[in-house]
């Protein structure tokens, strides 16, 4: 492990000095928009790199886990285990996607901090995602978040950020911190440090005060664009942010944020945005979550030949999401009832450019003394 470590070192620096050059170029070429441009050019080049490392790495802590970071021998409060925590799933391309993102987020944080970056980044899920076979997952078998805290507290590990892949506060994020501290206590005597990353979209609590984050909202815009593209959509169309629905007003709250947000950056390119719910609790006390999907169509002011482009607040494809999912079930019943209207499905936010930026960005607002 030492050699491999030492390896990977090398090449990460080598790695970053290009990423930089490419960094510089970006700027000089389009002034302001330089960054977006050098974000863009980043983000395939850590595709193709990451996709080199995937052949050539070998395991983490034990021999059937991966390993998304360069590992030291031990954490420390700037270089702590980070626990890149979903919601789970039983779906094998929940759990691939999951990973694709850990892997990516360890580059970024490498390439932007690395006197900050994460000793090892490993993707968890809170539930499920252990029952799936590991013969789905490359030979891999995924975790829980509850596992690989007591499997890397176990190896000596003291000091862990909390990186939670939810778009609004989800009370799991809550309900996880507890178990991992009550976890701790019965474990161990040490002092075990585990800070909790804030949610990725809606107003964000940095070090900096509260801030309104555009940042999701912009990755669910360009998903929106891209369709517009691809379909060649030449009336400006209807768009419907849809997520999965929650029992939490605060995690229906920042679906309709996010609603707003996609308005304002979609202006004068759309004929109207609007939110839904895949699904609810049924009872009047869950009547915030509307409207849900499958009725939104009476909520919108079209005509014939109108489009309307479904924007998927979901971050990885499973159950819901993603080719043979929920939505897409409900949406092709859409079309058998509105046959006059066109209706398009955008991707996940997946890994894109925009959400690592706000998870590295969340992940950093937990390293003390971390200046940039």
């Amino acid at each position: 492990m030492a050699a491999h470590s030492s390896c990977s070192c090398n090449f990460s620096d080598c790695l970053q000095n290009l990423v930089c050059n490419v960094s510089r170029v970006g700027g000089g070429i389009v002034g302001v928009g330089g960054m977006v441009l050098a974000a863009t050019v980043l983000d395939a080049f850590a595709q193709v790199v990451l996709s080199a490392l995937r052949r050539v790495s070998s395991s983490g802590l034990d021999e059937t886990i991966p390993v998304y970071a360069y590992p030291l021998s031990t954490s420390t409060p700037n270089h702590p285990i980070c626990l890149l925590m979903d919601i789970g799933s039983l779906s094998s391309r929940s759990a691939s996607s999951l990973r694709c993102i850990a892997e990516r987020f360890a580059f970024t944080c490498r390439w932007r901090a690395e006197q900050c970056a994460p000793n090892i980044v490993v993707p968890t899920s809170l539930a499920f995602t252990n029952l799936i076979p590991s013969t789905e997952l490359l030979g891999y078998p995924a975790e829980t978040t509850f596992h690989a805290f007591t499997r890397l507290l176990v190896a000596g590990h003291r000091h862990f950020v909390l990186l939670p892949l939810f778009l609004a506060p989800s009370t799991s994020i809550k309900k996880a911190e507890a178990q991992l501290q009550q976890l701790a206590c019965t474990m161990t005597n040490d002092h075990v440090v585990i800070s909790v990353a804030h949610h990725l979209a809606g107003t964000h609590c940095s070090k900096f005060g509260f801030l309104e984050d555009f940042r999701i909202a912009h990755g669910l815009a360009n998903n929106v664009r891209a369709v517009i593209e691809q379909h060649q959509v030449n009336i400006q169309p209807h768009v419907v942010v849809v997520d999965h629905g929650s029992p939490t007003r605060a995690v229906t709250y920042i679906r309709n944020l996010l609603t707003t947000q996609v308005s304002k950056l979609l202006s004068g390119s759309v004929k109207s945005v609007h939110a839904a719910s895949m699904e609810r609790r049924p009872g009047p006390a869950y009547d915030f979550n509307e409207p849900l999907l499958e009725n939104v169509v009476e909520k919108i002011q079209w005509s014939f030949g109108d489009t309307i482009i479904i924007a998927l607040a979901f971050i990885s494809p499973g159950r819901h999401a993603g080719p043979g999912g929920d939505i897409e079930s409900i949406v092709k019943n859409i079309k058998s009832r509105y046959p006059r209207l066109d209706i398009y499905i955008t991707n996940v936010l997946g890994s894109n450019f925009f959400l690592l930026d706000a998870l590295v960005e969340r992940y950093l607002d937990c390293i003390p003394n971390c200046v940039l």
